[in-house]
């Protein structure tokens, strides 16, 4: 090492002297790199792998390194890596041999990779560009993360740290939603009631909701001038004094304002911005309609806002005509299923007659039957009905006759009740269509309609993949066993996985609440010490059923098969030989830290090392033939 240092002086000192008399461009010098390749990884889904690869570039005499990398284990999984040290190993690597391998740590829980290698003796320093390593990952979760160095060193072979830029790793397959739009809204947004008659007041407020630094804002109101007159309007004292109010009642409008004034701190999250009280003048009915809304921040910027929500106010009854339930979505109903909705009636005064239409689609039900109740105890009545199956339409005309009363329908009352059967997965809607309500006079009564909605979910678990993580191993050594299932359905499931080789059990894991369109890969460790050697094994993995399931074709998935060897060979032909041994001399002395170490080498204690020991147990056994 001293002539090493002494030739090292005077190549250096003719080095300097050259290069004082020609002058190097510092530009065109590029700074070393250590950086992720790629460096963004995006749009991949859970249950999808990736790799990576960590370089460096442009580096001067690199003598050995170490670094640490991290990523978040809730989104990325570790599956393996291979370190590329050295080149005369791995071409495309760093370092020169002979190296030491001081570090080559894996903390899959805490997503830590620490990484150091040194090279050894008087050799030559590594120079130019390089892989360090690659890592492969999997995908467990939706987010983001970086791939980060947090700590690195590079040094030559004098030990003095080498100056580098570092460029980290990006994984993304999920972006947050921005804050959502800030809604406005009358407060209550219904007032029906018919003890509101003239001369009573009432008041409402106007509100809003999921605001981010609120500053400033301004609306206006337009009502029925003709029922409503405004009496007074009250606006947040947060914003005193700075409120304005106006009324144009003659028009049926309102305006009011507020801002702040700093230092006063924004509104946030929930807030009512005015207050208003109504003077009832008359019988019928008005829509509280809100518009021409401004909402700025403190940076006097707009602030997103959803359509206002408006009041309404009614001192008369409406009558409702309206399916019931509105909806139905429900894993339990399936083709060849068959189920009854309701038309329902509300708030209707004098009703005599009645006819609509419900519109369906077709190729999803088939209407089976229609009931039609009688009201109130009324049996003096026509019925009509009619159903298309083509179009998906069902007709319906009621008309009681004397002596059948007229009916007053004060709650919710059936008016007809309609049977459908499935015909196929899928989803519709259950229309109400050219609705006539009548009463006693053939007059018609004025009537809200509201729709249905029908739709199947689909109940569908499946095993995606199986695989072993050693396809031939020795008696007594287990195996582990990854197996991917995918919930295919449209709600959350449990269920179990039972893992088998041939026929046989390896066991059994329960899986709770498996969340719609997600993968979840659960293990199994297989004893292999009761088999026999120079058998081969099929490992296979089956799903229980969940409720209303109909496709079970995906519950069970064949895997790969898995040899039991003889032990001592080594490269699993099936016979013992100088093949065997030449394997393990070929790594005498690696150990488990080692890159070229080979578990299946290692056959005798004390393991974890290859020496002498494991090389007499292969040759005692040379020959043995599983033929």
């Amino acid at each position: 090492m001293i002539r090493k240092k002494a030739s090292m002086i005077v190549f250096l000192t003719i080095f300097l002297l050259s290069i004082c008399m020609i002058p190097t461009p510092a530009e065109n010098v590029e700074k070393p790199l250590l950086y992720v390749d790629p460096p963004t990884v995006l749009d991949l889904e859970p249950c999808q792998n990736f790799t990576i690869e960590v370089k460096i570039a442009n580096i001067t005499d690199l003598y050995g390194f170490d670094l640490k990398l991290s990523w978040d284990p809730s989104i990325l999984e570790y599956v393996s890596h291979t370190v590329m040290v050295p080149v005369e190993t791995h071409p495309g690597g760093v370092l020169h041999k002979p190296v030491l391998p001081v570090k080559d740590k894996v903390d899959k829980t805490a997503g830590i990779y620490e990484c150091a290698y040194s090279q050894m003796g008087d050799t030559p320093t590594f120079n130019g560009s390089g892989t360090i390593f690659n890592m492969t990952f999997h995908v467990v979760g939706l987010g983001n993360c970086e791939i980060k160095f947090t700590y690195y060193k590079f040094v030559d072979e004098e030990a003095v740290p080498l100056d580098i830029d570092v460029q980290n790793g990006y994984f993304q397959n999920y972006v947050p939603p921005p804050p959502p739009p800030a809604k406005i809204y009358v407060s209550p947004q219904k007032i029906i009631d018919s003890t509101l008659q003239v001369c009573k007041n009432f008041s409402i407020s106007i509100k809003v909701s999921d605001i981010v630094d609120l500053y400033h804002f301004e609306l206006w109101m337009s009502y029925n001038t003709t029922i409503l007159d405004v009496t007074s309007i009250y606006v947040n004292e947060t914003f005193n004094p700075n409120i304005q109010t106006e009324i144009f009642e003659s028009e049926g409008l309102l305006r009011t304002a507020g801002w702040l004034t700093p230092p006063s701190p924004s509104i946030e999250g929930s807030a009512t911005l005015a207050y208003i009280t109504f003077h009832v003048t008359g019988i019928g009915e008005s829509v509280l309609d809100v518009f021409n809304v401004t909402l700025l921040n403190s940076a006097s910027e707009p602030i997103e806002f959803l359509e206002p929500q408006d009041g309404y106010f009614n001192n008369i009854l409406k009558a409702k005509i309206f399916v019931y339930p509105e909806t139905l979505i429900s894993p339990q109903f399936k083709p060849g299923s068959v189920f009854n909705i309701s038309i329902m009636v509300d708030d209707a005064m004098d009703l005599y007659s009645y006819h609509f239409n419900l519109s369906y689609d077709a190729s999803v039900l088939t209407c089976v039957g229609v009931f039609i109740p009688p009201l109130n105890g009324q049996y003096n009545f026509i019925p009509e009905v009619n159903w298309d199956e083509e179009t998906g339409n069902v007709w319906i005309n009621v008309t009681y006759k004397p002596p059948a009363e007229p009916i007053s329908v004060i709650s919710p009352t059936s008016i007809a009740n309609i049977y459908f059967m499935i015909d196929t997965f899928g989803c519709t809607s259950l229309a109400i269509t050219n609705s006539c309500l009548m009463n006693s006079e053939g007059k018609n009564i004025v009537h809200e309609v509201s729709d249905g909605y029908f739709c199947t979910l689909i109940r569908d678990i499946a095993i995606i993949d199986v695989i072993p993580s050693r396809n031939a191993t020795y008696v007594g050594r287990p195996v582990q066993i990854n197996v991917t299932v995918h919930n295919l359905g449209d709600v959350s499931e449990s269920f179990t996985v039972t893992a088998y080789y041939n026929e046989s059990v390896i066991g059994t894991i329960n899986v709770t609440e498996l969340a719609p369109k997600k993968c979840i890969t659960v293990t199994f460790l297989w004893d292999t010490s009761l088999l026999n050697p120079c058998q081969k094994y099929v490992i296979s993995a089956e799903v229980s059923a969940v409720p209303y399931e109909i496709d079970l074709s995906n519950n069970r998935f064949e895997g790969r098969i898995v040899k039991i060897k003889m032990l001592g060979d080594i490269n699993g032909d099936g016979i013992i030989d100088i093949s065997d041994i030449i394997l393990a001399a070929s790594i005498y002395d690696s150990t488990e830290a080692d890159p070229n170490w080979n578990p299946d080498a290692d056959v005798a204690a004390p393991y974890g090392m290859i020496d002498i020991a494991d090389l007499v147990t292969i040759a005692s056994k040379y020959g043995q033939s599983c033929h």
